[in-house]
C-alpha cells in the first residue's frame, strides 16, 4: 500500500490499497490453490490499520492478526468482525485503546496479546 512520507497519499488511499489488494486476492484465489474462506489479515503498525479497514468495509476475512495497530476505529466493533488477535506492548501509546476496542468488541472476538514494558514496533527485527 501507499504511504505517505513515500508516495504522498493519505490514509484513506492507504486503505483503499489495502481493500483493493484482498479484494484481487480473492477473486483470483483459485486459480493460485488457495481456499478464500480461509483467507486472513494482517500488518503492523499503519498495515495492521489498513487490514482492518477491511471490517470497515464489510469485508470479512477468516481471522485478522495485527500487530500493534496504528490507529482504531472509533466506531466499536460490531457481531461480524472476524476472530482477531492483537499484539500490543505495555509501553504503546495506543495501548489504552486496544484495551478499550477489545472490551467492546463482542465476546471472544479480539484477544489482547500483551508485551509487558514493550513500545511500539515491539516485534520488528532490529
Amino acid at each position: 500500500y501507499r504511504v505517505k512520507n513515500k508516495h504522498n497519499t493519505s490514509r484513506e488511499e492507504a486503505r483503499e490499497d489495502c481493500i483493493a489488494a484482498y479484494q484481487w486476492l480473492l477473486e483470483h484465489a483459485a486459480q493460485h490453490g488457495i481456499d478464500a474462506g480461509k483467507l486472513s489479515a494482517g500488518g503492523g503498525s499503519a498495515g495492521a490499520s489498513c487490514a482492518l479497514s477491511l471490517h470497515q468495509k464489510g469485508i470479512v476475512p477468516a481471522s485478522f492478526v495485527l500487530f500493534n495497530p496504528a490507529y482504531l476505529p472509533t466506531t466499536p466493533p460490531d457481531e461480524k468482525l472476524a476472530p482477531s488477535v492483537h499484539f500490543f506492548g505495555t509501553g504503546d501509546a495506543m495501548y489504552a485503546e486496544a484495551q478499550a476496542y477489545r472490551k467492546a468488541a463482542p465476546k471472544g472476538r479480539v484477544q489482547l496479546w500483551v508485551g509487558k514494558g514493550q513500545a511500539h514496533g515491539f516485534f520488528n527485527d532490529r
